[in-house]
């Protein structure tokens, strides 16, 4: 897989001195290091700081890459499944996904799409509909108050779908 070279925003330094594979030698003088420790407690700990959880997670990129290749020899090449995966393998990398370039898709905006297109997925490979019911029949009530609205039916404007769902 072609990845641009982006850094993952670590700055602590590992116990033989290489990160991602590059060795960094650079000695930030007493200042800097302040700020370092400052800034590196603020920001949220990827996984909880747990290392079970961390380690599940680079089980996951390992299976997803392998995903990838498997898709790769059984359809070919996709531009939109390469830049799909390179932003999941971003995500995994950096020691805070959410200040990282793509952590823009961990928004509940992002989210709730491909939430939407997995459930669906799912649902399919055991034989149901795409849609659940409950999605159908919110869909359809919002559908006949737009039609109600349209037709200049007043009452409609008394009654509201989302009332009923919070």
């Amino acid at each position: 897989m072609e990845v641009d070279h982006v850094s993952n925003g670590v700055t602590e330094s590992s116990s033989n001195g290489f990160l991602n594979g590059s060795k960094h030698v650079t000695e930030p003088d007493e200042c800097e290091a302040d700020m370092e420790v400052e800034s590196a407690q603020s920001k949220r700990q990827l996984c909880g700081g747990s290392q079970a959880a961390i380690e599940r997670m680079i089980h996951f990129g390992r299976e997803l890459q392998s995903m990838s290749e498997h898709l790769r020899r059984e359809c070919g090449k996709n531009s939109t499944n390469k830049k799909m995966l390179k932003d999941a393998f971003s995500l995994l990398a950096y020691s805070d996904p959410w200040s990282s370039p793509v952590g823009f898709q961990l928004d509940a905006i992002q989210r709730e799409p491909v939430c939407s297109t997995l459930n669906s997925a799912i649902l399919e490979t055991h034989n149901l509909p795409k849609q659940p019911p409950l999605a159908q029949a919110v869909g359809q009530a919002a559908q006949c108050l737009s039609i109600m609205a349209r037709t200049g039916t007043g009452s409609c404007a008394f009654a509201s779908v989302d009332d009923y769902l919070h």
